[in-house]
């Protein structure tokens, strides 16, 4: 490999990063103080003694592991002395543990013939060797008695236990009182223990694999390309390789993608209507939530529209129109992103009031709306009309794939010009017309293209090329500005830090002392949650429509003063669509900051819902749920993963706003007005994007 002086290779630079990443995998797990590997243990605190002491207990490790010893550890603390209390006597006792010699077994060995039981039904699926049996609770059966826990250290209570499955177990906990004295009967304080698995293969080794496969990879796609073919400054076009043009214009290229996800969108619907309302056991709210939902933000980034290319909700749009064959044309004054950001904004709100996202049923009406609303647009209005103009999300897919590394456009725009027929929009033989209603001859942006090749399958002269571009540079190169793309750019700044503050628990204390202030009993409202969901889409429709709006029109009329002072006029909203657009990367950064932790931390779980489904559903056997699955990577990878996000994403909006003033002001004096108000209030969102991830997260919040 070949280095240039001062200028790393694009190999270099893969291989650093593979180091790293191969440190961070191989790094030991932290010891804390007191000997222990592992999360540092949350104190778990309580009262005891009619709240004359305090418990603290600690757990090794922690959190629990399914069929590991584990070690409980209590502490009791005299609130008036704040010393620890010695040679006292503590009972500690777990009711439901079902230790080997204390079970009933009720079931045969072996998982062909076993059903996955109810999660309300108090039978259980517990290991015993290598086979799986069935367990029932019964009196005084399945328990560890009340034991007076060793001391351990002085002040240290200790008890030893294995839990066998990973699933909350209850620990109950008496204070008998000091060596000197008893104490009066009390009930006994209950601590639920948390209880998780661990992964037989660490997450980090995955990535680590996946990182140097994917640089493998690259490298000998990079190695198959003839670069020295090219002309000075013409990047490769993609669609020179000959299995993947075959492959893009094949006639059941489409289809192929779409009707299997189809199907599965109608299963998504079934599981949603007739299995368990609980979301975080629902096919159908894990998948599309926190799967689904989650994921798809990363590949707008990496391949723009793609998604749109298979998307199930579009094929059912475009089938009906093509089969209907209207004429009529949607409405020119419509033919904008204000009706899809009202019902992107609308199906917000609907999460924060309501919590769509935890409801199946909900979930399931959703997707049904969505695919029957497709059919109806199609059937009087031509072409993807619906996912053009009205479809929820199409304007935040649009303006996160202008980042998109990759992008098709027409070779030479002067062989467009000189060609009359147009079939890349008209349509020919060979293909239908471009469904999303670009013309590819003035097409600069990635916003509307859905990579659907309608256009490379009809041009008779080969004029449409695949390739790779600089990353964001539709953010300024674009010829086409428009203030419905601002404006929603700027909305989901204030939708996507509003999300992410509902998932720390100092929000959870705003809220709190809000609805604290508030007169509810003079008004007669007694319901707490009402008025929670109430003061939670106020300030969230506050926040994203009205505040982070606010402030950018404020820095634009500051720019607008500023360029005053030179003798140029400019118009407010001329410079608010101008740089909202540099706010792209600045709300893109939270948002995937965001669904970073709901993929890492959630998003395991999607598991045992699969197997809890298919033991529903059908006579399968793929294992026992585990429930409490353990993240992919620790918190604290996934705080840094999401400051790199950050960092990256704000230098792109800041060179993205510095192309964008020096593109639409006449010097440098002006390009410094311009620009300068925006970056302050893009530097201000930025440092509260990173004060709410650094806040702890809120027991509340979950998908």
């Amino acid at each position: 490999m070949k280095l240039v002086r001062g200028r790393p290779t694009w190999g270099s630079m893969a291989l650093g990063i593979a180091a790293i990443l191969v440190a961070a995998a191989v790094a030991p797990r932290p010891t804390h103080a007191d000997g222990d590997h592992g999360a540092a243990s949350r104190v778990i605190r309580s009262e005891l003694g009619g709240g004359r002491y305090d418990l603290w207990i600690t757990l090794t490790p922690s959190p629990l592991l399914a069929g590991q010893r584990a070690v409980i550890k209590a502490q009791i603390i005299d609130r008036a002395s704040g010393a620890t209390v010695r040679g006292g006597r503590v009972q500690m006792a777990i009711p439901d543990w079902m230790p080997p010699s204390l079970r009933q077994v009720s079931a045969v060995p072996g998982t062909a013939q076993q059903q996955l039981q109810d999660e309300t039904e108090q039978e259980r699926l517990v290991a015993i060797g290598n086979l799986w049996v069935k367990v029932r609770a019964a009196a005084n059966v399945g328990q560890v008695l009340p034991t007076l826990a060793t001391e351990v250290a002085p002040g240290v209570y200790a008890l030893e236990f294995t839990p066998l499955a990973a699933e909350p177990y209850d620990l109950q906990v008496t204070f008998l009182g000091p060596v000197d004295r008893l104490l009066p009967d009390r009930p006994p304080v209950t601590v639920s223990l948390p209880v998780t698995w661990e992964w037989p293969v660490n997450p980090r080794l995955i990535l680590v694999a996946l990182v140097i496969a994917g640089t493998a990879v690259g490298g000998l796609i990079i190695l198959r390309v003839r670069r020295d073919a090219l002309a000075p400054g013409e990047r490769f076009n993609f669609l020179a390789l000959p299995w993947l043009r075959r492959l893009v214009t094949a006639r059941g290229f489409q289809p192929a993608i779409q009707i299997p996800l189809l199907l599965f969108f109608a299963v998504l619907v079934f599981v949603g209507l007739a299995d368990t309302p609980l979301a975080g056991r629902n096919l159908a709210t894990k998948l599309t939530w926190t799967i689904w939902w989650a994921g798809i933000i990363f590949t707008f980034i990496l391949v723009g529209r793609l998604w749109c290319l298979m998307c199930p909700i579009g094929a059912v749009n475009e089938w009906t129109s093509r089969l209907a064959q209207p004429t009529r044309k949607w409405p020119k004054p419509l033919r904008n992103l204000w009706i899809a950001n009202g019902t992107f904004i609308l199906l917000t709100w609907a999460d924060v009031q309501l919590g769509v996202v935890r409801d199946p049923r909900v979930t399931a009406g959703i997707i049904l709306l969505l695919l029957v609303s497709a059919a109806l647009t199609g059937l009087f209005f031509q072409r993807r009309t619906f996912c053009r103009y009205l479809c929820p999300i199409t304007g935040l897919i649009g303006i996160y794939s202008m980042l998109a590394p990759v992008e098709l456009r027409a070779k030479r725009c002067e062989a467009c010009h000189s060609h009359k027929d147009k079939e890349c929009f008209v349509g020919g033989p060979a293909n239908v017309g471009c469904p999303m209603f670009e013309r590819v001859w003035e097409m600069d942006s990635n916003a509307y293209c859905n990579l659907c090749f309608e256009c490379v399958k009809g041009c008779p002269q080969d004029n449409l090329v695949l390739r790779l571009r600089a990353f964001g540079a539709d953010l300024w190169a674009a010829s086409r500005r428009h203030l419905d793309e601002a404006y929603l750019a700027v909305v989901l700044v204030g939708a996507s830090l509003f999300l992410t503050g509902e998932m720390v628990q100092p929000w959870h204390d705003t809220l709190d002392a809000i609805i604290g202030r508030l007169p509810l009993q003079a008004l007669g409202i007694t319901s707490h949650k009402a008025v929670e969901a109430l003061v939670n889409s106020t300030m969230f429709l506050a926040v994203a429509l009205v505040l982070i709006p606010l402030a950018v029109l404020a820095a634009a009329a500051v720019a607008q003063r500023l360029l005053a002072w030179t003798g140029k006029t400019h118009d407010l909203s001329e410079i608010f669509t101008v740089f909202g657009y540099m706010f792209v990367p600045i709300g893109l950064s939270m948002h995937l900051a965001h669904n970073l932790h709901h993929l890492i931390d959630e998003g395991p779980g999607i598991v045992p819902v699969i197997q809890r489904t298919i033991h529903r559903f059908t006579t399968f056997s793929v294992g026992v749920p585990a429930w409490n699955v353990p993240p992919l990577l620790s918190h604290e990878v996934v705080y840094w993963m999401q400051m790199l996000l950050f960092m990256g994403f704000y230098g792109v909006s800041l060179y993205a706003g510095a192309r964008l003033a020096r593109r639409h002001f006449s010097n440098a004096e002006t390009t410094f007005r311009a620009a300068a108000p925006m970056v302050v209030v893009s530097l201000f969102i930025m440092l509260l994007n990173v004060y709410v991830l650094s806040q702890p997260m809120s027991a509340r919040h979950s998908h």
